[in-house]
């Protein structure tokens, strides 16, 4: 029992009362959407090329410089992923070391400069490819910083929703992108994609530090104070049950200890915690399944390639236009996935998704079999295309899209969250790389209708994961969804309370747990 007055068991006792404090949750969702700018700033790294290549290989204006060739195309609108690729990798230990708030801050650094070299590129290709590879390297440390950062600063009953900001803002961000980029010229076009990491400074710097980082540094005070900044009017009970709360989560956790730990040490002692079939390896099997089938199914080579599918596919309507229809129907489905995720679940959403994606693909598939046998298509026939990509595009931004961003940090125990969620996002890259570079070449040499119906394959095999594999996390709080794994895949429920208990009443996390709870109540 530390000098709070409460002991281990009735911490754990106490956590309904969080549930029971209703406090306003706009601070959490201004955090959350404060956060989602630098996402949304992602969405314009992705969407860029959709509109960029077209101008650079010539096809939509008379060109200064010698057009760029399908090997350069599919370079430029890859290399990203090997950017991002290397930026992921370091970014759960530096956000460890530095906090979750001031990392985002400074990987607007990378991010403005690749913008600034595509802008002075003046047609040179190196020049594209480097800032390209800046801005992957800011891509890589967002999509593992800021699903982390969400998922820490959040009520369990607002996990889902402020979780699904991740994928709307990049939705939102490849929506504006294409909007601009069928408005503007290529120069400007680059310009405004330069100016949004500076509006995310500007707002962002005033948002509070995840209190999971601040009490794992032993910093309580200011623990407290971000607590009660997004927690508007939260009681001293509460708050001081919700302290407790995450420094007994903490204590688990190696991370607890990092000021006293060489990174090297660190990273051994959580990889030896892999080596045993235990919930952490679960939850990493399951984050891998998700990320795998997510990547898979095929939708970044469509944002990738939006124009040139819809210039090949002779829709009968625009292409510019249908691609901006596409990013539309993205921001939708988004916004659905807001609603439903903590009403109807994670899984349901994951399962109508992956099926719906599938009858997309299958339709193309058709579609361009038809057309590589000479079935000539009337005008209503063409527009089989844009319906059949609207219909992937707004189920896949509905479940498949943003709950693996947010469900990813839930499943992961803290003693490995930053090192496991930084190789899960590293492992989504490279699949990522992989699809939109052989995106094209598979075009060239097997067709669309192959190609279509592929993904059609794999998003029907995701079904099956889905279902088997994944549980349900809706409004849990960390000791319910690891008891939860450890049920669901039939290896027998443990008493996670008890393991909880016993790590914060041992003799050896009792003096951290003291001190900390010493410096915050005197």
């Amino acid at each position: 029992m530390g000098k709070a007055g409460y002991s281990a068991e009735e911490i754990l006792e106490k956590v309904p009362l969080l549930r029971k404090t209703l406090t306003p949750t706009w601070p959490q969702h201004l955090a959350g959407i404060s956060a989602g700018l630098m996402t949304m700033s992602m969405g314009f790294v992705a969407g860029w090329s959709a509109f960029a290549t077209p101008y650079l290989r010539g096809k939509v204006a008379q060109l200064p410089f010698a057009p760029v060739d399908t090997a350069q195309v599919s370079w430029i609108a890859s290399i990203v992923t090997l950017g991002a690729l290397l930026g992921c990798l370091p970014s759960g230990y530096v956000a460890g070391r530095l906090g979750r708030k001031v990392y985002l801050l400074s990987l607007t650094v990378p991010l403005v400069a690749g913008w600034m070299l595509i802008m002075l590129s003046e047609g040179r290709v190196s020049w594209i490819y480097l800032g390209r590879f800046m801005c992957g390297l800011a891509f890589g440390g967002v999509t593992v910083t800021v699903p982390l950062y969400n998922n820490e600063i959040v009520e369990d009953r607002l996990r889902g929703k402020i979780g699904s900001y991740f994928d709307l803002m990049l939705s939102l961000g490849l929506f504006l992108v294409y909007v601009i980029g069928a408005n503007t010229s290529y120069y400007l076009f680059s310009v405004i994609c330069c100016t949004f990491p500076l509006a995310f400074v500007c707002l962002f710097v005033w948002m509070p530090e995840s209190p999971y980082f601040l009490i794992s540094k032993g910093r309580i005070d200011e623990a407290k104070e971000a607590i009660r900044w997004l927690r508007r009017g939260i009681t001293e009970e509460a708050l001081e049950v919700e302290i407790n709360l995450i420094n007994c989560i903490l204590q688990q956790s190696s991370s607890s200890h990092t000021n006293s730990v060489k990174s090297l040490d660190y990273a051994k002692q959580s990889l030896n915690k892999l080596k045993n079939w235990n919930i952490t390896s679960k939850a990493i099997v399951m984050a891998i399944g998700m990320m795998t089938f997510q990547r898979m199914s095929g939708v970044s080579a469509i944002m990738y390639y939006t124009v040139d599918i819809f210039h090949d596919a002779n829709t009968s309507i625009s292409p510019e236009n249908a691609t901006i229809l596409v990013g539309l129907l993205g921001v939708i489905g988004c916004l659905i996935s807001a609603l439903l995720v903590d009403r109807i679940g994670r899984r349901v959403l994951l399962i109508y998704s992956g099926f719906i994606m599938a009858l997309g693909y299958t339709f193309m598939a058709a579609y361009f079999m038809a057309v590589h046998y000479g079935y000539q298509m009337d005008y209503q026939m063409r527009c089989i295309p844009l319906l059949a990509v609207c219909l992937v595009v707004l189920f896949f931004t509905i479940g498949l899209g943003p709950v693996p961003w947010f469900m990813i940090p839930e499943l992961l125990p803290e003693d490995v969250k930053g090192m496991a969620l930084s190789a899960t996002v590293a492992y989504k890259w490279v699949i990522t790389f992989l699809v939109i570079k052989m995106f094209p070449v598979m075009v060239v040499e097997v067709g669309y209708a192959i190609t279509y119906a592929l993904m059609a394959a794999v998003c029907a095999s995701g079904l099956l994961f889905f279902e088997h594999c994944i549980p349900e996390t809706k409004n849990m709080s960390p000791f319910e969804i690891h008891d939860e794994i450890a049920y669901y895949l039939n290896f027998g429920r443990h008493n996670v309370r008890s393991k909880y208990t016993e790590i914060l009443n041992s003799p050896e996390s009792e003096a951290k747990y003291t001190r900390n709870v010493t410096t915050v109540y005197g």
